[in-house]
């Protein structure tokens, strides 16, 4: 099912791009910021991943009384994450697509004035990501410490796909994001890690803005959203091989620069990617889970994570 608002604007600067799946009373707080922004020309396109909190209507009122121009497309399947998302972008017209969780918000009403000034500021930029505050916290997370160019490239694209780990904030060139658009990655949770890397390692500039422009995880009283963290802890310790999405990021960026031709420059370039994942990604989330589940559950991760599983 897809709903449609009247638009006059078939290409508007930004289409905020949303996978959705229950949670829906945090999407309208989260649709309430895109409301208030002063810059208005922009789209919004969700794609509902067939959701089972009988959300649907009120999403499409308040969707339908805001004023805003939006898409609304109902899956009758589950699709989960990465086909959400590729949804969303595959609904977009915009020459960007900002990309956000439907429980994040924009940080205030001036948000998408500054990423618009800083875009127009920087010459033929693709790829944008931005730094947020986690709401259940207050810290200020600085993925981006400084405005500028961060370069493009292969060994651009190669050193710098961590910061495309939290969706929100993330903007992309949109006719790239939707011709980039495949289902080979399906289940990896890391689309945007993909699409990112991929534009980037094609000649895509990409520009750090160092604002706070996203509000992660909103809150509303009485309420929670899902959380690995929330999780009941595995009651049976098991040392087999515990294979979660993480173990496929290595397949997603090497995916993302596949087109540069093989030699020496790809060699290093996979061998930058595996050394962050050994050195950073990899051993907090193995801590992660000893702190939130067990060490046995721990230890099951830190095997599928083996290099010889992961690379192959």
């Amino acid at each position: 099912m897809l709903k449609k608002s009247n638009t006059s604007n078939l290409r508007p600067y930004f289409s905020i791009c949303i996978p959705q799946y229950n949670r829906t009373d945090f999407l309208i707080k989260a649709l309430a910021t895109f409301k208030e922004q002063e810059f208005k020309d922009f789209e919004i396109c969700i794609y509902d991943d067939n959701s089972n909190d009988d959300g649907m209507d009120k999403a499409i009122d308040y969707l339908g009384n805001s004023n805003m121009n939006y898409s609304y497309f109902r899956s009758k399947n589950n699709g989960k994450y990465d086909v959400s998302l590729r949804g969303s972008i595959d609904l977009s017209n915009g020459k960007y697509v900002l990309l956000m969780g439907n429980d994040d918000g924009l940080m205030n009403s001036k948000t998408l004035k500054l990423i618009h000034k800083n875009i127009e500021n920087y010459d033929n930029v693709s790829v944008v990501v931005t730094n947020y505050i986690e709401l259940t916290t207050g810290e200020k997370v600085m993925r981006i410490p400084e405005t500028k160019s961060y370069g493009s490239g292969p060994l651009s694209a190669a050193s710098f796909f961590r910061n495309y780990a939290f969706v929100s904030g993330i903007v992309l060139n949109g006719n790239n994001a939707r011709e980039l658009s495949t289902n080979r990655l399906d289940g990896s949770e890391m689309y945007q890690m993909y699409l990112a890397t991929s534009i980037v390692s094609m000649g895509g500039k990409i520009l750090g803005i160092k604002d706070i422009c996203i509000q992660k995880d909103l809150q509303i009283q009485g309420q929670e959203v899902d959380s690995y963290q929330r999780h009941a802890k595995a009651r049976k310790c098991s040392l087999n091989s515990i294979k979660l999405p993480m173990s496929r990021i290595f397949e997603v960026i090497t995916a993302g620069i596949e087109s540069m031709p093989d030699g020496r420059k790809k060699e290093e370039c996979l061998f930058l990617i595996a050394i962050q994942l050994y050195k950073y990604t990899y051993p907090y989330w193995i801590i992660e889970y000893r702190r939130v589940q067990s060490w046995c559950y721990s230890f099951g991760i830190y095997r599928a994570l083996s290099p010889s599983n992961v690379i192959n």
